[in-house]
């Protein structure tokens, strides 16, 4: 596996509860800015769960925009 850079990002995404639709938004750290990728990260879902304080079983998360703010190097070729 090849290395890949790390972003700093802000993710925007929405989260539905109850029936109810909510905004919200992270900034955390990514290796890619494919929307596909990212919504099937488990990581980054368990992030955005601790960081609105809500179950990971109990809401359903879509990740609608990424955007790469500066890089901070490279991940490590030990793979």
């Amino acid at each position: 596996m090849a290395k890949r850079p790390i972003y700093r990002a802000k993710l925007h995404f929405n989260y539905s509860e109850r029936n109810r639709l909510k905004k919200n938004y992270i900034i955390t750290f990514v290796t890619t800015d494919d929307l596909g990728e990212i919504n099937k990260n488990e990581l980054i879902k368990s992030r955005i769960c601790n960081n609105i304080k809500k179950k990971k079983d109990k809401i359903n998360i879509n990740i609608f925009q990424v955007d790469l703010m500066e890089q901070f190097g490279e991940t490590t070729d030990r793979f």
